[in-house]
């Protein structure tokens, strides 16, 4: 509609409204084609200066009718009359009693109207990006309007936005930036989408920041259009020049102590600012640190600011930068280039804590590599100690749509106080849902420590806290340790992984690959919690978003660390695992390494399932593949040790696995020795799996010693060189599984009759539970010791199971509690 158009804004006064009046519309056509002729008053120059408001070719207008939008043909150059002042358009749209009309058509969204707009608002976009047209001042596609009709020779339009008017201070400007904070430093949303009523007033907008271009003129006044706001506190401006390698960029900020409105029809005006404090992308001092992070909202896509020095922060406190996935924060490329920032203390921000607070973008990946932070030694930290902050993370406290590649960190991340729910990581707190992510050869050195007696979920990750997003994380490594160091005032689940607590539920598409862990990962306190997972890699898996794929892949990862697993004496499970705390759903674990110990220190009341690469398995899809528990001829790499238990609840624990209750495992090897000094009645230790019901085993190999050691010894205590206890009464599928395993261990019971090569005991009643075959029997070696007593030719067919639990001979048609098997 508006072709040139220059207000003039003197001391914040109000702008004139103009009005569009329609001349009479014929009679509608059989086909709906209402004609609309739009005329507009003549501006006066009090509002205007030497600029008309004119029709221009090309224009738009959406007109709705109570129940159906229609955007009008394109108006011509045979359509405009008297000078711009009029205009005829034809939308074909039932007849109705009244229209709304909204200029230009591209001003209308499909965005859903926000809790609590007007029940007549309509929900309207200002664009974000303004560019205006050579010898121009305002970009006429942002001057939006509505109007009403209640017959077609009555069209009203009024103005639903405000202005910034700037004078540009420089020559050779290519870009002016515009954000507004409210009074107290609150972020004010100017741009974007939002609900506009048929009687504009202020409303609040899903951006911060417009963004306007064009060829400037050196002292010349141009306009950036917003929504209208009633208490602005002040204007942020950000000027940028040149491009590539010569981009720099300089800020302006105008303030009032009693703030100002910036109202429809009105504005507010920034003139004589000034020589420009020009920043040319690189950081080499602390000033220039603090220079960016007042402008970091103004890097678009494409544009990179990197380190040219170490930078020593001297203590100082920092608050977190945004990269929020609204446009108007960072979203360039943060080039480290090799350097660290140090001395710095990180601080939190709203419900986020870390360097940046979130780095999002909708579609361009931002980048974060080549970058150090704090150094081995130094004061830097982050500590969270507000009852808001939920998500935390020496580089971002969340990350959605990413590639950080090279980043280590030295900063030790504590939760000290938290909301209910707390993600947290060394690096980085969530990986955000609808994204696709890439974290690679990134390092963590600090520790992570809850020390918070927040309730709620609570995910810790040496690399990150949680996993919600499509991400494929590689050659990472973490030596901090990952702790919970005080105990919560009520239930929730807790998981801790040396590189990720945990993975999202309804997701696929996640990757680890290539990552270690040197860290320990344990909990030091009577955690109130509803279930804990502790991994050397990761804490636990959720369910996958496709019933074809896989929520998560975790292949060629090592654990050095150790998984300490101290009292919980309230939580249903507590899982602690090499590799994963618990596969719940359908995680492939794939040639990974377990060298850490597994412990459980403390006395527990509760279910604990700990095992050399998993804790539990409990998911029908889970997979876990060629990986190996310990070493040949180590006693400690890959140990599975329980110190305490006084409880009448199950324990159980494994070489690979304390508990298969559904999956399948392939290809696995064990060398660790698993270990009961617990006086529990109910306790099942096996060389691949404590406790067996529904699990798959293939191929698999046992070496290790496999001993419980009890002062009050029970037929329920078992120890089997593969299985400590197969259960199945409460199902009615018969398992048929070990076919091509091996077992060389050396196994031994407190309670005699509970121990055996094979299955230290058996407890079903009904379903057959099948080991080997006599295709593929289980092949033991005649170096398996049971209960000190070497596995010979004469004791074999006794020595495949306690003695207290009959099994079928081996060589006979399988059936309820049958052992195929071959003495090697």
């Amino acid at each position: 509609m508006k072709k040139f158009v220059n207000y003039i804004l003197v001391a914040a006064a109000a702008l004139a409204a103009l009005s569009c009046n329609k001349e009479a519309a014929p009679e509608t056509t059989a086909s709906d084609t209402i004609v609309f002729t739009a005329t507009l008053d003549q501006p006066t120059k009090a509002s205007l200066d030497a600029y008309k408001v004119v029709w221009q070719e090309g224009d738009q207008i959406a007109v709705y009718n109570g129940s159906t939008w229609a955007v009008s043909t394109a108006i011509t150059a045979d359509d405009i009359e008297d000078g711009g002042r009029t205009a005829s358009f034809a939308v074909s749209i039932a007849s109705a009693s009244s229209y709304t009309l909204v200029y230009p058509a591209s001003a209308l969204s499909e965005a859903s109207s926000p809790e609590g707009a007007a029940a007549d608002a309509i929900m309207l976009y200002l664009p974000t990006e303004q560019v205006i047209p050579a010898g121009g001042v305002v970009d006429p596609a942002a001057l939006v309007q509505i109007g009403t009709s209640t017959s077609p020779d009555k069209v009203s339009f009024k103005n639903a936005t405000s202005l910034v008017e700037i004078q540009v201070p420089e020559s050779g400007i290519n870009t002016i930036y515009v954000q507004a904070d409210d009074p107290n430093g609150g972020e004010i949303k100017i741009i974007g989408d939002a609900p506009v009523t048929p009687e504009p007033g202020v409303v609040a907008g899903s951006k911060p920041t417009v963004k306007v271009s064009g060829s400037f003129t050196a002292g010349q006044n141009y306009f950036a259009v917003v929504w209208p706001q009633t208490s602005v506190g002040r204007i942020i401006l950000g000027f940028s020049k040149g491009s590539g390698s010569s981009l720099q960029k300089a800020s302006r900020t105008g303030t009032s102590t009693a703030g100002f409105s910036l109202p429809v029809n009105g504005g507010r005006k920034f003139e004589n600012l000034g020589s420009l404090n020009w920043f040319d992308g690189t950081i080499k001092t602390k000033e220039d640190l603090d220079k960016w992070a007042s402008m970091a909202d103004f890097y678009t896509a494409g544009e990179t600011v990197k380190l040219g020095a170490d930078i020593n922060y001297g203590g100082g406190e920092w608050k977190p930068v945004s990269g929020n996935e609204n446009s108007g924060h960072f979203s360039g490329t943060f080039d480290g280039a090799g350097h660290s920032i140090y001395n710095i203390q990180l601080v939190t921000s709203s419900e986020y804590g870390g360097f940046f607070s979130i780095i999002a973008s909708i579609e361009d990946r931002i980048r974060v590599k080549d970058l150090t932070l704090g150094k081995d030694g130094d004061e830097s930290s982050l500590v969270v100690n507000s009852a808001k902050v939920g998500y935390a993370g020496a580089l971002a406290a969340r990350v959605k749509n990413v590639q950080i590649s090279n980043v280590k960190n030295y900063i030790p991340v504590t939760v000290e106080n938290a909301i209910d729910g707390v993600y947290v990581g060394g690096i980085l707190g969530q990986i955000m849902s609808g994204s696709e992510n890439q974290v690679s050869n990134c390092h963590n050195y600090a520790d992570v420590t809850m020390n918070a007696s927040t309730a709620g979920n609570n995910y810790y990750g040496g690399i990150v806290g949680l996993i919600s997003g499509k991400a494929a994380i590689s050659g990472c490594t973490n030596s901090g340790k990952i702790s919970r160091i005080k105990a919560s005032s009520n239930k929730g689940v807790n998981t801790l992984g040396g590189i990720a607590g945990r993975t999202g539920n309804t997701l696929s598409g996640v990757t680890i690959t290539n990552c270690s862990n040197s860290g320990t990962v344990e909990t030091t306190v009577n955690v109130k919690a509803g279930q804990i997972y502790l991994g050397g890699i990761i804490g636990m898996d959720g369910s996958a978003a496709d019933a074809s794929d896989r929520n998560i892949v975790v292949s060629n990862c090592t654990n050095n660390g150790d998984i300490n697993g101290y009292n919980q004496s309230t939580a249903s499970f507590a899982t602690g695992g090499g590799i994963v705390g618990r596969v719940s759903n359908d995680a492939l674990i794939s040639g990974c390494t377990n060298l850490g110990a597994i412990t459980k220190t403390g006395n527990h009341s509760i279910e604990s399932c700990y095992g050399g690469i998993a804790g539990m398995v409990s998911g029908e899809d889970g997979l876990i593949d060629a990986c190996v528990n310990g070493k040949s001829g180590s006693e400690t790499a890959g140990s599975v040790c329980d110190m305490v238990q006084t409880s009448n609840t199950n324990m159980r624990h494994g070489g690979i696995v304390g508990y298969m209750q559904r999956g399948t495992c392939t290809n696995c090897v064990n060398y660790g020795s698993v270990t009961s000094y617990s006086s529990v009645a109910k306790m099942y230790l096996g060389g691949l799996a404590g406790n067996s019901t529904l699990g798959s085993f293939k191929a698999c190999s046992s070496y290790g010693t496999i001993t419980v050691i009890s002062e009050t010894p029970a037929n329920t205590h078992s120890a089997g060189g593969l299985i400590g206890l197969q259960n199945n009464n409460s199902s009615s599928i018969d398992v048929f599984t070990g076919d091509d395993c091996f077992v060389s261990a050396t196994v031994s019971c407190s309670y005699a009759g509970s121990a055996g090569a094979v299955i230290g005991r058996y407890s079903n009643t009904s379903t057959k539970s099948c080991w080997g075959s006599s295709a593929k029997p289980i092949k033991v070696s005649s170096a398996c010791i049971v209960n000190n007593v070497a596995v010979t030719s004469s004791n074999f067919g006794a020595s495949l199971a306690g003695s207290d639990y009959g099994i079928t001979a081996s060589g006979t048609e399988s059936g309820l509690n049958t052992i195929w098997a071959v003495l090697q």
